[in-house]
C-alpha cells in the first residue's frame, strides 16, 4: 500500500515542480526571470572563487584516488610477498607490469568504443537541443502580444543591468 501512495506523491510533486509558463502571471514571470539574472550575477561576481573551489575539489578527489591506488598496490605487494615468497623489488615489478598491461588493454578497448560513444553523445545532445528549441518555440508562439512584450522587456532590462555591472 505504501508504494502506491508514494508513487502518487512523486507524480503530484513532479507536476508541481514543472513550472507552467503558459498560465503564469506577469509577476510570476518577472520573479522567474529575476531569479535567473540574480544567479547569473552571483556566478559572474564570484567566478574566481567558484573556480578555485572546483579546482580544490578536483585536487582533493585526485589525492583520494591516489591514496586508494597506493593502498591497493601495497595490499597486492604484501599478498605477493607472502604467497609467492618474492622480494619487495620483484613484487613491485609484477605489479607495475600488471598495471601497464591492464592500462594498455583498457586503452585498446576504449579506442574501439570511443566512436560509438561519441556518436551516442552527439545524438543525445542534438536531440536534447532540438527538444528544448521546440519547447521554447511553442511557448513563444502561444504567448499573447502583451506577454511577449513583457518577456522581451524583462530580458532586456536584465541584460542591460548585467552589462552595466560588468562594465563597472
Amino acid at each position: 500500500m505504501l508504494p502506491k501512495h508514494f508513487n502518487h506523491f512523486i507524480k503530484k510533486t513532479q507536476a508541481i515542480w514543472q513550472h507552467d509558463k503558459m498560465n503564469e502571471s506577469n509577476q510570476q514571470m518577472l520573479s522567474r526571470i529575476s531569479i535567473k539574472f540574480l544567479l547569473l550575477f552571483f556566478i559572474a561576481l564570484t567566478f574566481d572563487v567558484l573556480l578555485d573551489w572546483l579546482l580544490t575539489g578536483i585536487h582533493g578527489l585526485t589525492e583520494l584516488i591516489h591514496l586508494l591506488m597506493e593502498a591497493i598496490e601495497y595490499s597486492f605487494e604484501i599478498i605477493l610477498e607472502h604467497t609467492f615468497h618474492t622480494s619487495h623489488y620483484q613484487s613491485e615489478i609484477i605489479i607495475i607490469n600488471t598495471a601497464i598491461f591492464t592500462s594498455l588493454y583498457g586503452l585498446y578497448r576504449f579506442y574501439f568504443y570511443a566512436p560509438k560513444l561519441y556518436h551516442h553523445l552527439k545524438r543525445t545532445c542534438l536531440a536534447s537541443l532540438l527538444k528544448y528549441k521546440r519547447r521554447q518555440s511553442t511557448y513563444w508562439h502561444e504567448l499573447e502580444l502583451e506577454q511577449k512584450a513583457n518577456l522581451v522587456s524583462c530580458y532586456l532590462i536584465g541584460l542591460v543591468c548585467f552589462l552595466f555591472l560588468m562594465i563597472l
